[in-house]
């Protein structure tokens, strides 16, 4: 994983909202097949995209954007081979699969 709170693709959020550095961290991600997912804030609305690289990309809607009678939050719970999001309120929940060998070249996870 890679918690950071400043969202990294562009699918996730607008772009005056992405890491200056977006590609080089991208690039990174893709490099490591031990990264499965980024995990950002910034972007109160939310938002999500997979990479090309199978990399699955969340940003968290925040409690400031709810309508008043609304919530934003969620438990992430974390497997071997995926993420499951319970979302309330506003957050969406979701299954998230992570990289099969097949979409990471069968390399080792470290390098």
């Amino acid at each position: 994983f890679r918690l950071i709170h400043t969202p990294v693709h562009p699918g996730t959020t607008e772009p005056a909202a992405l890491l200056w550095n977006y590609q080089d961290v991208l690039k990174l991600c893709a490099d490591f097949p031990a990264v499965v997912a980024t995990i950002s804030g910034h972007s109160h609305v939310g938002g999500y995209a997979q990479d090309e690289n199978g990399v699955h990309h969340i940003n968290v809607e925040a409690p400031i954007e709810c309508p008043p009678d609304s919530t934003a939050f969620a438990t992430f719970l974390v497997f071997s081979d995926q993420i499951i999001i319970n979302g309330r309120g506003v957050v969406p929940s979701r299954t998230l699969p992570f990289r099969t060998p097949n979409q990471l070249g069968k390399r080792p996870l470290l390098q």
